[in-house]
């Protein structure tokens, strides 16, 4: 699923985790031809900016984004405006305001969760601090 250069790329952020003691989330972006339930304006971009093809192309990805981004640790959201009516899209991949709302409470959880399994470390005493 991963090209090589995916491949380099995740490994070289999983490397930086470690060597800097950091966790990184991995978000695969919603996109216009995710949506079902298109506005006028959306369907206006949908017609302009996609070449013949894209759709059936964008949901191969899709499928093999949702099959193996859990192996690689890879949040899907690309499902998560694919029943809406409201507008969320500016053009194929930019959203508007309450589209990044939306994504940002959800990364939000993750990011919350995340936090929860960290043990904190010891912190270093300093002297002449108090107890």
């Amino acid at each position: 699923m991963r090209s090589s250069g995916a491949s380099i790329y995740l490994g070289l952020i999983d490397a930086m985790g470690t060597k800097y003691s950091f966790k990184s989330l991995k978000y695969w972006q919603p996109c216009l031809l995710d949506k079902v339930k298109l506005t006028t304006y959306e369907n206006s971009e949908l017609d302009t900016r996609f070449i013949s093809g894209a759709a059936e192309f964008d949901r191969k990805v899709s499928r093999s984004i949702a099959a193996l981004g859990s192996q690689n640790g890879i949040r899907d959201l690309s499902g998560l405006f694919r029943d809406q009516i409201a507008p969320y899209f500016i053009d194929e991949a930019h959203v508007t305001g309450a589209a990044n709302r939306i994504i940002a409470e959800v990364m939000m959880d993750d990011i919350t969760a995340a936090l929860a399994r960290i043990k904190p470390a010891s912190s270093p005493r300093i002297e002449g601090a108090p107890n």
